[in-house]
């Protein structure tokens, strides 16, 4: 998928193109274990979400970025 500048913009862009008002994110998949799924969520949390936030003031009103903060 990308590092978490890639994600960020990829996500922030979804998030404004349709509109969302909830996003749902999970990380734990079949295969995966339950420490790497722990990682990919707390880097989640620390790198990417602060990007998504950032990129928030080009985003319609409403959506998910800015209901988040």
């Amino acid at each position: 998928m990308g590092g978490p500048s890639t994600v960020a913009g990829t996500l922030a862009a979804y998030i404004g193109d349709c509109r969302l008002d909830a996003l749902d994110v999970s990380f734990q998949v079949p295969g995966l274990a339950v420490e790497e799924a722990d990682q990919a969520m707390a880097m989640f949390a620390r790198e990417v979400m602060p990007q998504v936030r950032s990129l928030s003031h080009k985003l319609p009103s409403g959506s998910i970025a800015k209901v988040a903060r």
